[in-house]
């Protein structure tokens, strides 16, 4: 390592410190949750041991087609004020890598381009972006440039990264772009302009989120352990702070076969959350309006308490049941798809409900204004 980078590796060596005693204090369920298993599966180095090896998480983590064919229709509508924005983050990238002396400066075009597009769909379905200040949540940054936008737009920036090469290139990044403004949190909490949360801290007992406007989870949401995902939704939606409706996600993805698909409307449910489709592959979630929702998978114990919730049931009328098919996850915007075997005693409860339709022998919806 080089005497000018080894003069900057006190951060790393500071969060490294920093987990090891931090992992002491939370329970192994939480330590679990915010397990990177599925880059342990893929073979991708979520870990550093040195700042030279920080160039890696620079740029070129997406393909270069598939960046430009889904993220330039959507800066099309960019505005004049927007483009500056995009500029100055791109000026201070480029800075970032020359400081840092990376193999290749760049203003990382491809990752840039990418999160601009999802600052964009942030202003585009969150209105109060363009009148106001909000306090904006995102959890798995990834290079952390949509904080770096969003910060020099004005708007306050919370980040939460579970893995450790991906923290510090957004804390280096952030720390360069913001001095002062910027908190790491390695050294307690202390909500600035922009802050970081270390996933630790995240877990311990007591720790409460300030009042969001908005959440956001993109690629991480295909990469997040379903227990992890419950977690942030429990510290999100269920903090004091943020409890009383309002607050939406906005993400470009829905799940991968691990945290998507029954486990994932499972886990949204519980929290009283729906999800819809507000353009191609970018999906709000907020609190639902409904009386209430019920989640049933059909490998619960259903038949022991289906008299429970019939005697319950009775009283409301404007419940939504969700379930999976045999080919997977299955559910519409208007309707709910329910999948069940002709014998099983759920399909008499439904039939009573206003709604119901029945497609097929196994196939029977209950609508409902998604």
């Amino acid at each position: 390592m080089t005497d000018f980078l080894s003069e900057r590796s006190e951060k790393l060596e500071k969060y490294n410190l920093a987990e090891m005693k931090g992992i002491q204090r939370i329970p192994n369920i939480a330590i679990e949750a915010f397990s990177l298993n599925l880059w342990n599966i893929t073979g991708f180095p979520y870990k550093i041991r040195t700042i030279d090896e920080l160039w890696r998480y620079h740029d070129g983590m997406h393909r270069f087609d598939s960046v430009l064919n889904r993220s330039l229709p959507i800066a099309k509508e960019a505005s004049l004020e927007d483009l500056n924005i995009l500029e100055k983050a791109a000026d201070i990238v480029l800075k970032f890598s020359e400081y840092y002396k990376f193999p290749t400066p760049t203003p990382a075009t491809i990752n840039l381009i990418k999160n601009f597009s999802q600052y964009l769909i942030l202003k585009k379905n969150h209105p109060d972006m363009h009148s106001k200040k909000c306090t904006i949540f995102e959890v798995g940054p990834g290079t952390g440039y949509l904080g770096l936008i969003l910060g020099i737009a004005g708007h306050s920036y919370i980040a939460l990264e579970a893995s450790q090469a991906f923290y510090l290139y957004q804390s280096y990044l952030l720390e360069f772009a913001f001095k002062e403004k910027y908190c790491d949190g390695l050294n307690g909490i202390v909500y600035k302009n922009i802050s970081h949360i270390p996933w630790w801290e995240f877990n311990k007992e007591g720790f409460t989120l300030p009042k969001l406007d908005l959440i956001t989870i993109n690629n991480a949401i295909r990469e997040m352990n379903p227990t992890g995902f419950r977690h942030v939704l429990y510290k999100t939606f269920g903090s004091p702070n943020n409890s009383k409706g309002g607050m939406k996600i906005i993400s470009n993805y829905l799940g991968n076969s691990t945290v998507g698909g029954e486990a994932l409307i499972s886990t949204l449910h519980q929290f009283q959350l729906e999800t819809r489709e507000i353009e191609d592959n970018v999906f709000i979630t907020k609190k639902s309006d409904k009386p209430g929702l019920f989640y049933i998978n059909r490998r619960s114990i259903l038949g022991k308490i289906l008299h429970l919730q019939l005697k319950f049931l009775k009283k409301v009328k404007n419940y939504l049941f969700l379930t999976t098919s045999n080919k997977g996850s299955s559910y519409k915007k208007s309707s709910i798809s329910i999948i069940k075997d002709s014998n099983d005693p759920v399909c008499s409860l439904m039939k009573g409900f206003k709604g119901y339709e029945e497609e097929s022998a196994n196939t029977r919806y209950l609508n409902g204004d998604w």
